[in-house]
């Protein structure tokens, strides 16, 4: 276990491809003790990734590596228990799984004698003791080896071989075919190949409501962890770049964040998404800040290149350039502006009023009041 106790380290020093690796090891733990336990498949899927999106927000106060999984172990149970609840509420039975045909069976012909084999399988482990459970689903279902259900369970090698001894005993008196039917039926009810995809979007969820509590700590962990699973996904890197922005620039003034902000904006326009919040949200940013030169070369690379010429961001432009002292390439610039200042609305016109103010003040500073008024005059044309 010492290279998952390395992973486990690694994990809570923020590296999200070690904890990947985690979850690839555990996943099917988790489903397979959520099965036994709840005793329906599509449920036991929706606990493991609860439990996953828990253990993302909470790793770090885990004080001893070498516990996690008995400390993982109880995140899956606690989470078990509350769909049991839920299940209770709803007067949902444990042969509901089986009137949900499985993912691998199209063919109606199959359909009827599967459901039938289905509830028998269920209705067998279900007779069993929670302790022999658990070791079933973890050996057929997850296809882990007995030192592997050892160690998370917490117990003896030679308690889990004697267990899953005597379950297997127990099934084969109900039915000399039962152990076959347990492997084919579980073999049928594995993970769903969209598991990881759907733990990501629950994991979005997640730390949106977290964003909305301010709590960006633990919202930063959820997203960092998820992005381990899917490094260029869209949706991942706009929520981790406005929570490090909101979060950490403008909440607690942390200007050290800002070049990872600008990476992962610029990440998020490589991957596909034309993301013009993003691009606004980042330049604004740096604006704000200010960090004039990181600001030119972002609206140039990624804005007007990427989205085409516009009022907005040739008007931020050459406001920045401006700022940092080159004034006739801020006056071409606002020129270039000129031309997409059409006043279309009154929120066109209230954008490019602050744009003429903002590069009139520049250009009073720098010592330029003719250049300055003409802008000025530009503005108040659009104001009407």
């Amino acid at each position: 276990m010492s290279i998952m106790v390395e992973l486990i380290k690694q994990s809570q020093k923020g590296n999200e491809s070690a904890f990947a690796a985690v979850i690839e090891r555990f996943k099917n733990m988790a489903y397979g003790y959520a099965v036994s336990i709840i005793g329906d498949f599509h449920w036991a899927e929706d606990a493991a990734q609860e439990a996953f999106i828990e253990a993302w927000t909470c790793l770090p106060q885990l004080r001893a590596p070498e516990a996690f999984s008995s400390w993982f172990k109880k995140i899956v149970f606690k989470h078990c228990e509350r769909f049991l609840r839920r299940k209770a509420h709803f007067s949902v039975n444990l042969e509901t799984a089986v009137s949900i045909p499985s993912r691998e069976l199209d063919d109606p012909a199959f359909s009827t004698l599967y459901e039938e084999t289905k509830s028998k399988v269920i209705q067998a482990i279900n007779r069993l003791p929670q302790a022999k459970r658990s070791v079933v689903t973890l050996f057929y279902l997850g296809g882990y080896k007995q030192e592997e259900i050892a160690h998370f369970l917490n117990v003896p090698v030679g308690t889990i071989k004697s267990r899953l001894y005597s379950a297997r005993k127990a099934l084969r008196e109900e039915m000399v075919e039962m152990v076959e039917m347990v492997e084919n039926t579980f073999s049928k009810n594995g993970l769903s190949e969209t598991f990881t995809e759907d733990t990501l979007q629950k994991a979005l969820g997640k730390a949106s409501t977290l964003q909305h509590k301010n709590d960006y700590e633990k919202a930063e962990r959820i997203l960092k962890t998820a992005l381990g699973h899917a490094p260029d996904h869209p949706g991942i890197l706009r929520a981790l770049n406005r929570n490090l922005m909101h979060g950490n620039v403008f909440g607690k003034g942390d200007w050290t964040r800002l070049a990872e902000i600008v990476s992962q904006a610029r990440k998020i326009l490589r991957s596909g998404s034309a993301d013009e919040t993003i691009i606004r949200e980042t330049t604004k940013t740096l604006l704000c800040i200010p960090k004039m030169q990181e600001a030119i070369s972002f609206i140039e690379e990624e804005w007007i290149e990427r989205m085409g010429p516009s009022f907005e961001p040739l008007a931020m432009l050459a406001w920045a350039k401006g700022c940092v002292g080159d004034v006739d390439s801020a006056r071409d610039t606002w020129g270039k502006a000129s031309k997409h200042s059409d006043c279309k609305s009154k929120e066109d016109a209230a954008t490019i009023q602050l744009g003429c103010l903002a590069i009139v003040d520049c250009l009073v500073n720098a010592g330029e009041p003719e250049m300055a008024k003409g802008i000025a005059q530009h503005g108040l044309r659009a104001g009407g």
